[in-house]
């Protein structure tokens, strides 16, 4: 069974155009799409021809087109809405405490987090996997320092990395006993954040999240740039019901 139409007219001071400067005084909208534009006459005319409609007044206030983004990265946004953000952190007690929080409400597949800076802690040194296998024994784990040159994963992701293969590189940091850390640098770090991305369908609701929080930003339109193919097909799909032209 079909849904019947969401018709909703707008009254106020109302710009068409910011560039050749257009005022309209009413527009009428379906279902979110602005289908006319006038004199309040003759939008009101067109709710008694569809046999009503939800009127909204913004009296002393304006309302204009959305903004356009022309270059923005959908998909590293909404990746960054879910992520932990560690910046600021002062004990691996407190960074233990944002794990754990944020584990609670999210529970994401993956844990990514950044920010750590252990200059800035009291402990003075990195952080290891000692210090979060506890928190996160079931699922891979990764937390980047502040600088993005390195980072510290779980066991949980080192067993489903095959770190162990690599503890000879110099990028993959080791204790005095030989023990690896989970402390990783550039090239194997780099190569853990793109082996633990996210599924295509987890990713979707990334893009979800960064849909609406540029729509509460009022931008409406954005140039996606660097479109994974892998989310091609998806993103076609829920384009619409995203509201993000």
């Amino acid at each position: 069974m079909a849904q019947e139409a969401k018709v909703r007219a707008f009254f106020g001071n109302l710009y068409l155009s910011y560039r050749l400067l257009v005022k309209a005084g009413a527009l009428l909208s379906v279902n979110g799409l602005v289908v006319m534009a006038g004199e309040p006459k003759a939008v009101e005319g067109a709710c008694k021809a569809l046999s009503g409609c939800e009127e909204v007044d913004l009296p002393g206030r304006a309302a204009g087109p959305g903004f356009i983004d022309s270059h923005l990265h959908l998909t590293g946004l909404g990746l960054q809405l879910n992520t932990l953000d560690l910046r600021g952190v002062r004990s691996i007690a407190e960074l233990r405490d944002k794990v754990r929080v944020f584990l609670q409400e999210r529970n994401p597949p993956v844990l990514i987090a950044r920010g750590w800076d252990h200059e800035r802690m009291a402990e003075r040194r990195f952080v290891t996997r000692f210090d979060v296998d506890d928190l996160v024994p079931d699922r891979p784990a990764v937390l980047v320092r502040i600088c993005g040159h390195v980072g510290t994963l779980n066991t949980y992701a080192m067993r489903q990395l095959g770190i162990d293969r690599l503890r000879s590189s110099p990028d993959v940091v080791v204790d005095e006993r030989g023990e690896l850390t989970g402390v990783v640098r550039e090239d194997v770090l780099l190569k853990a954040l793109r082996a633990l991305e996210p599924p295509p369908e987890q990713y979707m609701s990334y893009v979800a999240d960064a849909a609406r929080l540029l729509l509460s930003q009022g931008v409406t339109t954005v140039g996606f740039m660097n479109v994974p193919l892998r989310l091609l097909t998806g993103l076609l799909s829920e384009a619409r019901r995203m509201m993000l032209r």
